[in-house]
């Protein structure tokens, strides 16, 4: 997957970093808990959990040093900590790093914590070879430059390290029954998108944040273009982000392709439900699809999860 152009990378950091630091991110992010419904924190909770089980199969010695990158709520760093592990967390928000510091003020003392403020793609203020495990979760697609993402991450790596992605898939069987976002993810498939833009659903936006917007630009602000039948569901975002998209193979082939190897994966949710007359199916549903891809029976539907989680670990150098 490319690097943004130089022209667009500083405005994309800039935006980024007004965004994680804005009132509505510290009104959303701060005191937030995870929880195991369906129409509010599924996604975050499924990612968490496949995280924290990857974690558990490689078997560290307490001694480990464990660093995440993209902290926010710092709700992982909760559950890292109390499994005994060293933590250390880099965040662009100014707000969530104060909040951990504040929420995990015993464990600093303790110098079991430790919590930066800095970017995910910038050179890391820690050693060669300090780490034994990185994880970034819900995270990278911020990432304007993903190459000197992975290059800082392997610098830091130890040698028999490990690197955890999480990360939010574009093709979910939840968005597929949608069909202004089946609509959306057919465009993106076929002109083969790298960034999202907005969540907005209208049809001209669905149109103009795409590659086919080309074809559409001399009737960009015809009345047909403007009419309330294409601008119904608008929601253009406020700050310029260019936040990249990936399906699983996208994803998996980045890793790769930056001189890292998969060498497992977890995935999920599918549905979501909210407290309606569909709510039992698609939790039961829901929990049927997880089953058989926790069992490993049916392992394409990976590319329908909600999220997938790959662990890696870099090429071993010549």
């Amino acid at each position: 997957m490319d690097d943004l152009e130089t022209s667009s990378l500083s405005k994309h950091k800039e935006a980024v970093k007004s965004w994680w630091n804005s009132e509505h991110t510290k009104q959303k992010w701060h005191g937030q808990t995870y929880k195991s419904d369906f129409d509010t924190h599924l996604h975050y909770w499924i990612r968490q959990e496949k995280t924290l089980k990857l974690l558990d199969e490689l078997n560290l010695p307490k001694s480990s040093r464990i660093l995440e990158l993209g902290y926010g709520g710092a709700e992982t760093a909760g559950k890292i900590l109390e499994r005994g592990f060293k933590y250390y967390g880099v965040d662009i928000s100014e707000h969530l790093y104060e909040n951990a510091k504040k929420n995990y003020s015993y464990y600093i003392k303790n110098d079991q914590a430790y919590f930066y403020q800095g970017s995910l793609e910038e050179k890391f203020h820690f050693e060669d070879n300090f780490f034994d495990l990185v994880i970034i979760c819900g995270a990278i697609h911020y990432a304007g430059k993903l190459s000197n993402n992975f290059l800082e991450v392997k610098r830091v790596l130890k040698h028999d390290g490990h690197y955890i992605i999480g990360q939010g898939n574009m093709f979910t069987l939840n968005d597929l029954v949608s069909f202004r976002k089946l609509l959306k993810c057919i465009i993106w498939y076929f002109t083969n998108e790298q960034y999202i833009y907005s969540y907005s659903l209208s049809f001209k936006d669905i149109i103009f944040e795409s590659k086919i917007k080309k074809y559409f630009l001399k009737y960009e602000n015809n009345k047909f273009f403007n009419s309330k039948f294409m601008n119904q569901k608008s929601n253009s975002w406020k700050y310029k982000i260019h936040k990249r998209i990936f399906s699983f193979s996208t994803l998996k082939r980045t890793i790769e392709d930056n001189d890292f190897q998969v060498t497992k994966f977890y995935g999920g949710p599918f549905l979501y439900a909210s407290e309606n007359e569909n709510s039992i199916i698609k939790k039961t549903l829901n929990k049927i699809l997880q089953y058989l891809l926790d069992k490993k029976i049916f392992i394409f539907l990976i590319k329908i999860s909600d999220n997938f989680v790959f662990l890696s670990k870099p090429n071993k150098k010549l």
